[in-house]
């Protein structure tokens, strides 16, 4: 009787081992969880180790710019707004921490013309032990503050017609002074204001803004104009060529034949309106009597009313006087025509 019992017991104690293996297991999982939480918790809240860590977008603030400018040097070098920074500590202190906690800046008031290498200050919280700049010194190039004349240019912009050109009549000013380090301002080779043009509108008075270019018309920047903007009247102009119809006067030496030009170029330039209404031109009578040679001839074209004459590049000619103007009419003797002593 005793035995069966035993051998019960036995089978039952058989069938819960892996019950109990199980359970063991688990306890081991959650016991190792909890002593590392708590290593985890020693290790931050009681050791604390320090660490360091690298901020990006710090903001950069350059100081001593007044100091130099007194001095008439200015900084030309151009600077990034934020830069990079390593900071040291408490890895409780250091997590979290932010860049726009921190600053830096560049003291450029000891700078002399030229280049010069200047240390970044990284100022930061009380609680980190050390900031620094990740480049930590930096290149600052400083010129001289000049200022010279530079002449003003006006440019037109805008579809003009074949033969029309915008004349600028009047200007307030013909040039202006411009400031800033030499480097750029030895670049700038004029001054230029735009003046933009409409179809149909013939006048223009307006004030327009001026840019300083370069040679290749590209704007030169890091300088000031002292007067940034110029008054001008202007007009929309023609040139147009027309043939002068000749007239003649006076009979030619007896037996002489000549060749009298109908016609003679000339080119005038004037308002649009003024020289689209010109239908044609005609000289002052010119007399040929008694010429016997080949001769250039004097002959006096009334110009029109708000006309010029003007040559091959649109420049007016010279001589013109009381709305008039000679212009030479070349004469040739007929040799063809003319009768030989002796022949008949």
């Amino acid at each position: 009787m005793d035995n069966r019992l035993f051998r019960k017991l036995s089978a039952g104690n058989e069938k819960n081992k892996p019950e109990n293996s199980r359970r063991v297991k688990t306890l081991n999982i959650i016991l190792s969880v909890v002593l590392a939480v708590i290593l985890w918790a020693y290790v931050i809240g009681e050791v604390n180790p320090e660490t360091e860590k690298t901020l990006e977008g710090v903001p950069l603030n350059i100081v001593g710019e007044k100091t130099l400018e007194s001095q008439g040097l200015v900084v030309i070098t151009e600077f990034e707004d934020v830069i990079s920074a390593v900071i040291k500590g408490r890895r409780s202190e250091i997590y979290g921490m932010t860049a726009n906690r921190l600053s830096a800046r560049i003291d450029v008031s000891d700078c002399a013309e030229g280049e010069n290498q200047v240390s970044v200050k990284v100022t930061a919280p009380s609680n980190i032990e050390e900031a620094v700049a990740v480049d930590g010194d930096m290149v600052v190039v400083v010129d001289r503050l000049v200022t010279e004349k530079k002449p003003v240019d006006v440019v037109v912009s805008g579809e003009l017609r074949d033969g029309c050109e915008m004349d600028i009549t009047e200007m307030s000013r013909s040039s202006v002074e411009v400031s800033g380090p030499s480097t750029y301002v030895d670049k700038v080779d004029s001054v230029v204001g735009v003046l933009k043009v409409k179809e149909g509108q013939q006048d223009y008075s307006q004030e327009i803004s001026l840019i300083a270019v370069d040679r290749d018309g590209k704007a030169v920047k890091g300088v000031e104009i002292e007067e940034p903007s110029v008054n001008i009247q202007a007009v929309k102009t023609l040139v147009k060529s027309f043939e002068v119809k000749v007239n003649y006067t006076g009979t030619p030496a007896e037996g002489i034949s000549l060749v009298m030009p109908d016609s003679a170029p000339i080119s005038l330039k004037g308002k649009y309106e003024d020289i689209t209404g010109i239908d044609s031109i005609e000289t002052e009578t010119v007399d040929v009597s008694g010429i016997t040679e080949d001769t250039y001839v004097n002959a006096v074209v009334k110009i029109p009313a708000g006309a010029a004459v003007v040559d091959s590049l649109g420049k007016p000619v010279e001589g013109q006087a009381d709305g008039t103007v000679v212009i030479k009419v070349e004469i040739k003797v007929n040799h063809t025509d003319i009768v030989s002593d002796g022949e008949e």
